[in-house]
């Protein structure tokens, strides 16, 4: 995140995730991220010792903004919520490449995305417009082996809308 006007507040594993929408959100959101890996069958996640390692908040105003490829080796699912309105930016999609192949989303306000954090991804370079997201990182405590397995997967799975619009 090169740009000063790029703004990421991040609250670490060990805070309590009060004030996340609404009382009852973030077990939600855990309940999701559990779904999306089950449905899309990567086998990533125990619910047993699942939480989150950073919480992001993600606000892009300037052309300049955006998020180059990369990953998040430490993370075994990101969630990405679309706080935004539909049509309130322009640019800024997110990609996901699989298998040499780039995937890319724009997801409509209060949509969840779910992928593997340790596949590339990015966010491609901002337009217009103020786009806002939130992005959870899904992992386990220390201690705990995540699987690492590179065999075909969707590179997507979309969970339902988690905030009343």
């Amino acid at each position: 995140m090169q740009s000063s006007s790029l703004s990421a507040q991040f609250k670490q594993r060990h805070a309590t995730p009060k004030g996340l929408c609404r009382p009852g959100l973030f077990a939600r959101f855990r309940r999701l991220a559990l779904e999306a890996d089950a449905n899309a069958t990567w086998g990533r996640l125990d619910a047993n010792r699942l939480t989150t390692r950073t919480i992001e908040l993600l606000q892009y105003h300037e052309p300049a903004d955006s998020l180059g490829w990369h990953i998040d080796p430490q993370s075994a699912v990101t969630m990405l919520l679309m706080l935004s309105a539909d049509g309130a930016y322009a640019g800024a999609a997110l990609e996901h490449e699989s298998d040499g192949v780039v995937h890319r989303a724009r997801p409509t306000q209060h949509e969840a995305l779910f992928y593997r954090s340790d596949q590339e991804h990015r966010v491609t370079p901002f337009e217009s417009g103020t786009r806002v997201a939130l992005a959870l990182e899904w992992w386990h405590e220390q201690g705990v082996d995540l699987k690492h397995t590179f065999r075909n997967h969707r590179p997507f799975a979309t969970g339902p809308s988690t905030c009343p619009r």
